[in-house]
């Protein structure tokens, strides 16, 4: 029952309150989209340093002295 109410209230809106509401969650959407790239970026950008920490790591290896190893 709540639904039918639910739905019946949605297509009672006004459509420029309808059209409101679509460019807010396209806004959302746009939002979590960026979000999700940075976090890409990020992720990226980690593995980038992990790699070229590994490779710094490997210079200064010393088998004789075994520095920082």
């Amino acid at each position: 029952m709540a639904l039918l109410q639910l739905l019946m209230s949605d297509l009672m809106k006004p459509s420029d309150t309808r059209q409101k509401e679509r460019g807010k969650n396209q806004q959302n959407n746009d939002q979590i989209m960026n979000i999700k790239r940075l976090n890409r970026s990020s992720i990226q950008a980690l593995t980038y340093v992990k790699q070229l920490i590994r490779y710094l790591l490997f210079l200064l290896h010393d088998d004789d002295t075994h520095i920082l190893c």
